[in-house]
Formats: structure tokens, C-alpha cells, sequence
């Protein structure tokens, strides 16, 4: 659950155009879960962030799958841009 919640602080899991911080559209906020008791607890995860800001969320649940490597052109982007998120806090 820590780590659902420290997800959802991390990110806008409002954003329904799902452009992100630099509005090319191409990130999704998701939890990917492995089992029936992985679901749950997003879900209720979910559930009290949405009635916490009064607003739903796009987030979505959805099982997880097998890991696929992003292209060479996404890795390693901080050491070759110089920069990287932000933090809150």
C-alpha cells in the first residue's frame, strides 16, 4: 500500500489527456498487478485518493504482463539531458 500511495503523490493520476509534465501523451498512469489481492489494494488505494481530492482519477488498473525494455533512444535520460523530476517535498 506504501507504495501505491507514494505512486500517487509522485504523479497527477488525474490527467485524463495523460500528456504528462511535457504534453507529448505518451504516459498512462497505471498499477500493474499480479494477483486478485494486488488489485484489491489498488483499487482501495484509489478509492480513498479520488475522495480525498473530491475528483476521479484516470489511473488504471490493469494485470501486469511481461516487462518489455524501452528503446535505446529512452534509456539512461537524465545522464544525457541533465535532468530529472522532480520530488514533492
Amino acid at each position: 500500500a506504501a507504495l501505491v500511495e507514494a505512486f500517487l503523490a509522485l504523479h497527477d493520476p488525474t490527467d485524463l489527456a495523460a500528456a504528462g509534465a511535457d504534453g507529448c501523451g505518451l504516459e498512462r498512469s497505471a498499477i500493474y498487478v499480479a494477483d486478485a489481492a494486488e488489485e484489491a489494494a489498488a483499487h482501495a488505494a484509489l478509492a480513498r485518493e479520488a475522495a480525498r481530492r473530491g475528483v476521479p482519477l484516470a489511473t488504471q488498473v490493469a494485470p501486469s504482463g511481461p516487462f518489455i525494455q524501452a528503446p535505446d533512444a529512452d534509456q539512461r535520460y537524465v545522464e544525457r539531458h541533465g535532468a530529472a523530476c522532480r520530488l514533492p517535498g
